[in-house]
């Protein structure tokens, strides 16, 4: 497995600091810190956040966050730290430390999926949809993305495929109203029938096996639920 495949840390240590030589960390007005492009995680739990929030105030931030330099502006753009960065702004802070790092638009990318997905709390959609950017973006092939990640090739094209859900049944993937096993169930069945099919799910309050029986029983009548 490449240094990509070790995780997080792996990649962190591997790219260049350009902050004090001593303790490797320096201080940053928040307001000069602009969100991550590559951020793949859409939806933040508010309740964590303040809790985070509180703990900031009581005891500060004591992990500092990763970000690199914006050319010709006095802005840094977030790296790896979301929510310890949105948590020190609930906090009241008005600078935050930081490593500062030299950083590719691919190795941004690379972090902040890793660290969102090595937190194993990314929702399935978001995660699909960072898979998918790596894709379309650097044209990564699926068994790279499991190779970056550690996980198996099949687990990564799995997660592309709920990308094939309607948006409105991603939706309600996002608002956890449905679950991985509830999408294959919604797969099953002709595009035109997912929005419908997904609603019925959650109206019915269906379990992953009760949908996957429904969607055999809808292929079988030719698309009636």
């Amino acid at each position: 497995m490449t240094r990509l495949g070790r995780g997080l840390d792996a990649l962190l240590q591997s790219l260049p600091e350009t902050t004090d030589k001593a303790t490797g960390i320096t201080t940053v007005g928040v307001e000069h810190i602009v969100p991550n492009r590559y951020q793949p995680r859409k939806v933040f739990d508010e309740d964590k956040l303040r809790e985070l929030a509180e703990s900031i105030q009581q005891n500060g931030l004591i992990q500092p966050v990763i970000v690199t330099k914006r050319d010709d502006t006095d802005k840094y753009e977030l790296v790896a730290g979301e929510r310890r960065l949105q948590a020190a702004k609930l906090a009241g802070l008005d600078k935050i430390p930081v490593i500062i790092r030299s950083i590719s638009k691919r190795e941004q990318l690379q972090l902040a999926i890793i660290e969102n997905v090595q937190r194993e709390d990314l929702n399935p959609i978001e995660e699909a949809m960072a898979y998918q950017q790596l894709v379309n973006d650097f044209g990564f092939t699926h068994a790279k993305i499991a190779e970056l990640v550690g996980k198996d090739r099949a687990t990564i094209t799995n997660f592309l495929r709920l990308l094939k859900l309607q948006k409105v049944v991603q939706q309600l993937m996002l608002a956890e109203k449905l679950s991985p096993g509830h999408a294959r169930a919604i797969l099953q069945v002709k595009a035109e029938l997912q929005e419908e099919f997904a609603n019925y799910i959650v109206d019915n309050k269906l379990s992953v096996r009760k949908a996957e029986a429904k969607a055999k029983k809808i292929k079988k009548t030719g698309g009636r639920l």
